[in-house]
């Protein structure tokens, strides 16, 4: 699968930017294949800009305020608006990063790592996924 990558810049009045800039590649990483994939951009991470309490997210074109972290764990953050729920993880030993954004219209928007400092936004079909069935496990402990 061929993409193309937009440039997104730095420097707006409405908060940290969380993509430093766009990479070009001729061929789409791994990561950005499967029929789920409805789009894939690949991007530079600064993580520097998590934590901060507006992030704007440049594919979306919009900021996010900070809303806390996300449990116990002081790597995980969550971000919000009227329209778009947003965490995503850091890796601090490796500066990778998972994310996950649901929008108010229905979209899905994943951040994923593909190594080697490779960091990609996609857009899933969630109609594709919703034909997966998935099973969740329950330990129960032994009392």
């Amino acid at each position: 699968m061929k993409f193309l990558i937009f440039l997104w810049f730095l420097g707006t009045s409405e908060g940290g930017a969380l993509f430093k800039k766009a990479l070009w590649s001729r061929n789409s990483p791994a990561c950005c294949q499967g029929d789920e994939v409805l789009s894939c951009q690949q991007f530079q991470l600064d993580p520097d800009s998590l934590g901060d309490d507006d992030l704007y997210l440049e594919p979306l074109n919009t900021t996010l305020q900070f809303q806390g972290m996300v449990g116990d764990c002081d790597h995980s953050y969550h971000y919000g608006n009227d329209h778009i729920d947003f965490t995503i993880t850091l890796q601090t030993q490796t500066g990778d990063a998972y994310g996950h954004a649901m929008l108010d219209d229905g979209r899905s928007l994943v951040i994923e790592f593909c190594g080697e400092g490779i960091h990609v936004l996609k857009e899933l079909d969630m109609k594709s996924l919703e034909e997966h069935e998935g099973i969740d496990f329950i330990l129960e402990e032994n009392s």
